[in-house]
């Protein structure tokens, strides 16, 4: 302990001494003293010696203990908020070394929200994650009529259901109804008649199973597009028809 404090006053005998000003520097105080070198010169139990100035938090390296911040992680993901590519990322979700959530199938859908985790390479998928391809399709409609009769029967309630269940599917589509009649009649009463026909199955389709009125264009052709000979009873009633072919892009 001695020979400690004899080296201590040795080291202020042998250099000029000077105070370590206070970090910062701006409020004028002196807290530790060194030497013109300025090397720390410390008691016998390796302490920096105050200066009369001295006041406690100082922070000198050398002679107190820096604390250093803890780095900030915001999102509490275990990333740094300096290394974070994804700051925002929700609580509990793992992620990776730059602090975003896993993607383990690469599709561009990180793990919490994929659906479909093994989704193939380079496949398009929906928000979802999911495989997701379209292909385009169609679905046709006949409905037959009694003579001068725009009225639709419940034999064909099922087949107009299935046209409406397509363009649930298929949302952009558009169903086009083609109403016809057979060459009995006036040309002009044929084509009003034509009409109400391709009208009442619109109607159905709207009203009966919600498909949206402007997806859904009624038409009235008259007699001018037979099918077959009017001239025969089977050839009239395959006449007085409507037609619809829906096409559009349904999920594979």
């Amino acid at each position: 302990m001695k020979k400690l404090l004899i080296a201590s006053a040795a080291a202020l005998l042998a250099a000029p001494l000077v105070a370590m000003a206070h970090p910062g520097g701006d409020d004028g105080h002196n807290v530790y003293w060194h030497d013109s070198n300025g090397v720390y010169v410390k008691d016998g139990n390796g302490n920096c010696i105050k200066a009369k100035d001295w006041r406690a938090g100082t922070q000198i390296e050398g002679c107190d203990e820096i604390m250093m911040a803890k780095p900030m992680d915001a999102d509490g993901d275990g990333v740094v908020d300096a290394d974070d590519k994804c700051p925002n990322t929700p609580a509990g979700v793992s992620v990776d070394r730059m602090g975003c959530a896993l993607d383990s199938d690469k599709d561009g859908v990180p793990n919490y929200k994929d659906k479909c985790l093994r989704t193939p390479a380079g496949a398009k998928v929906d928000m979802d994650g999911c495989h997701s391809e379209k292909v385009l399709m169609e679905v046709n409609l006949n409905v037959n009529f009694a003579s001068n009769s725009d009225v639709v029967t419940s034999a064909y309630m099922a087949d107009i259901q299935r046209v409406a269940d397509f363009m649930a599917k298929a949302g952009g589509s558009l169903a086009y109804i083609e109403g016809h009649t057979d060459s009995t009649g006036s040309a002009e009463y044929n084509k009003d008649l034509s009409m109400r026909r391709a009208q009442a199955v619109a109607a159905i389709l709207v009203n009966k199973f919600g498909v949206a009125a402007n997806r859904v264009k009624p038409e009235g052709y008259g007699e001018s597009r037979p099918v077959a000979d009017n001239k025969t009873s089977e050839g009239r009633r395959a006449n007085r028809r409507v037609v619809a072919v829906v096409k559009g892009l349904i999920e594979k």
